[in-house]
């Protein structure tokens, strides 16, 4: 096998893991009182599996649900039968995980805390903590990604932006007291998907 020959298959393979690892699904959560509802929009058709835990705060599991999206998608999951607590809701899919720290009042109604997006392929973690949101990046980080900040009144004001450009290595810290609101609508934008998360600081 001749160099030219290895090198084009290197190259087709490495266009196949990249294509199989591509950012096809946005998302995003919101809650009505015990209930979890992630509406999923597919850019591309094909299968997505998607995995949906619920942890206590000692790690343990209390729930599991796994679907396929396949087209636009809302999946409602019920926390109803949780007894008051801490627990963590941790959302799987591609190369992504999504970790919500929340709290179930005793009158079964959820309000969503900490919030944590790792993408383990692309270089890029968004976490939120307390009044401020970090942005982690690597040379791993192969795409434009902005954060965005919308209000949450309904006027869809935008509040604040942020944007990473492919191949740096940077630490941003964010402090979500200059927006001067306590609750908005995070997205976070990467080519042509959004992962969206209602976010409110306590």
């Amino acid at each position: 096998m001749n160099k030219s020959t290895m090198l084009l298959i290197a190259l087709i393979l490495n266009i196949l893991s990249f294509t199989a690892s591509a950012n096809t699904l946005s998302y995003s959560i919101s809650v009505k009182k015990s209930t979890v509802i992630v509406n999923f929009s597919a850019v591309t058709q094909g299968e997505k599996v998607v995995k949906v835990e619920v942890l206590d705060d000692e790690g343990n599991e209390y729930k599991e649900v796994n679907f396929v999206v396949t087209t636009d998608k809302v999946e409602k999951i019920d926390l109803s039968s949780l007894e008051k607590g801490f627990y963590t809701f941790r959302m799987s899919f591609e190369d992504k995980v999504i970790n919500r720290e929340f709290k179930l009042s005793k009158s079964k109604r959820i309000s969503m805390r900490d919030y944590t997006m790792r993408s383990s392929n692309r270089g890029i973690i968004v976490s939120f903590q307390g009044n401020i949101i970090k942005v982690e990046t690597t040379n791993l980080l192969t795409e434009n990604v902005s954060v965005v900040f919308r209000s949450d009144d309904g006027l869809d004001d935008l509040l604040y932006k942020a944007s990473f450009i492919p191949g740096e290595n940077s630490i941003t810290n964010i402090d979500l007291r200059n927006l001067e609101v306590s609750q908005f609508i995070l997205d976070v934008e990467a080519n042509n998907v959004t992962y969206s998360e209602k976010i409110t600081m306590f």
